[in-house]
C-alpha cells in the first residue's frame, strides 16, 4: 500500500465531507483539538518513557498476531516502545475521550510495554481499564509500570485476544481501544464480537487502521456498517461510534 498517495487521497476526501453537528461528534472534535495540550502527569512519565527509549534489554516476545514487520522474536525494550507505542498526540486523544464522556469500563486490546493504557487510567481514575496482551514478558513489564507508578484501576489480562473472547466477561464497555493483531479479518470478527457487550453511543478506536492493505479493507467495510452512524478518520486511527438505534444514516468526518 501506497502510503504517500493514501494520505493525499485521505486529505482531498476531507474538503468535500460536511461537519457532523451533534453532541457526540462536538465532543470528540474538541478532545482531538485538545491534543496539543501537555496533561500534569505526563511529567513523571516522561522520566520513564526516557528511560525505556534507552533500554537495550532482551526480553522474548510471543507474537499471536499479525507480526511485526520489522521485528524478530527477542526484541529490546526500546525496539518494542518504538514499534508498538501510539504516538503522543494519539494517547492525548484517548486521555481526553475517556475523561470528557466520564467513561468507567473501558477495554484496551494490546497493551504493549502499557504507555498508552496510563493515558487511559488517568482519564477515568474512578473507572476500570481491562487490557488484554497475548505475550507474557511484554505483559510482565507493563505490570512493572502500573505497578511502580500506583495504576490501581488496570486489571491486566495475559491472554491472546481470540482466548479473551471465547470467555468474554459479562461487561458492558464504554470505550474499546483496539491496537494489535493487525489482521483485518480478524479485527472484523473481533468487533463482531464485541457488539453485544458496547453501550449505546459506546466508542470503538481502532488504531493503525492503515498499517496494511487488510486493515485499510477492513476500515472500509466498518465505514459502511450502520451499527457505527458516526464515523471519525484521523489517517492513521479510526473512530466509531455504536449505535442500536437503526436510522440508516452515516455520518463520516476526516480530521
Amino acid at each position: 500500500m501506497n502510503l504517500i498517495f493514501e494520505y493525499i487521497h485521505y486529505r482531498w476526501k476531507a474538503n468535500f465531507i460536511p461537519k457532523v453537528d451533534n453532541e457526540t461528534s462536538t465532543k470528540i472534535i474538541n478532545c482531538i483539538q485538545r491534543a496539543s495540550i501537555q496533561l500534569t502527569f505526563e511529567t513523571q512519565l516522561n522520566s520513564i518513557r526516557k528511560r525505556t527509549k534507552k533500554d537495550t534489554r532482551l526480553i522474548e516476545v510471543a507474537d499471536f498476531g499479525a507480526g511485526s514487520k520489522k521485528l524478530g522474536g527477542k526484541r529490546k525494550i526500546n525496539a518494542i516502545y518504538k514499534q508498538s507505542t501510539s504516538s503522543l498526540k494519539f494517547q492525548r486523544i484517548l486521555y481526553q475521550i475517556t475523561k470528557e464522556f466520564q467513561y468507567k469500563h473501558v477495554l484496551e486490546m494490546g497493551t504493549s510495554l502499557g504507555f498508552t493504557t496510563v493515558f487511559l487510567s488517568s482519564g477515568t481514575p474512578d473507572g476500570t481499564i481491562t487490557t488484554v496482551e497475548a505475550c507474557p514478558q511484554t505483559a510482565l513489564e507493563a505490570k512493572r509500570l502500573f505497578d511502580k507508578n500506583h495504576y490501581t484501576n488496570i486489571e491486566l489480562v495475559n491472554s491472546t485476544f481470540e482466548d479473551f473472547f471465547k470467555n468474554i466477561p459479562k461487561e458492558s464497555w464504554d470505550l474499546v481501544f483496539v491496537d494489535g493483531h493487525h489482521d483485518g479479518k480478524a479485527l472484523l470478527q473481533y468487533i463482531q464480537t464485541l457488539k453485544p457487550n458496547l453501550k449505546e453511543n459506546a466508542l470503538l478506536v481502532l488504531d493503525d487502521i492503515r498499517w496494511s492493505t487488510g486493515m485499510l479493507n477492513a476500515w472500509k467495510s466498518l465505514l459502511n456498517d450502520t451499527d457505527f452512524p458516526n464515523q471519525f478518520d484521523l489517517f492513521r486511527m479510526g473512530i466509531l461510534v455504536f449505535s442500536n438505534q437503526k436510522t440508516g444514516e452515516i455520518n463520516r468526518l476526516s480530521i
